[in-house]
């Protein structure tokens, strides 16, 4: 396994950041919910305002450059602040198969577990990316539930998964 840099970006990394999701985006377009056409983060200017979002999170794999990218963020509703949510593994091809997702996701994990109150982690991953979840399961995660038909891109259709890790439970209450 290759050793990666992984780091929390800040603005500074945003046209890294943005050129990486271009390019996920269009490598894998039955893996993520949004298209180049009506992502959220459209440009580096964009990137940058979600990099300074509080409650949120994105860790970058480093190797000659950013090469990998995980995002995390919390509930916003007081009912749901006990969840932190995963969202955009992309791992560059010329990276991959070398431990940059597993480091990128053991970070996020470990980061999670900072957070006050975080009781359990979710992921929701294409069937269009079974490696990625097979990480997660890897890394614990369970499934509680799949989307058939849940993406459409060109006349294909991919089902979304959804999974689970619970953390150990910081007041002493066993996780649910």
């Amino acid at each position: 396994m290759t050793h990666f840099t992984i780091r929390s970006l800040g603005t500074r990394d945003a046209e890294a950041l943005f050129q990486l999701r271009r390019e996920a985006l269009r490598d894998s377009p039955l893996a993520f919910l949004a298209s180049p056409e009506d992502d959220l983060a459209a440009s580096a200017q964009a990137v940058a305002q979600l990099l300074e979002r509080a409650g949120s999170a994105v860790l970058g794999a480093f190797s000659e450059g950013l090469c990998g990218m995980l995002g995390l963020h919390r509930g916003q509703h007081l009912k749901a602040v006990h969840k932190v949510n995963l969202w955009g593994l992309f791992v560059r091809s010329s990276c991959r198969a070398q431990g940059a997702g597993q480091q990128l996701l053991a970070a996020a994990l470990a980061h999670a577990r900072t957070l006050e109150g975080a009781r359990s982690v979710h992921v929701s991953v294409s069937g269009a990316a079974p490696a990625a979840r097979r990480l997660y399961e890897r890394a614990g995660f369970s499934l509680w539930g799949s989307e058939p038909e849940a993406l459409q891109f060109e006349g294909r259709f991919a089902s979304e998964h959804h999974l689970r890790l619970a953390l150990p439970a910081c007041d002493g209450a066993p996780p649910s």
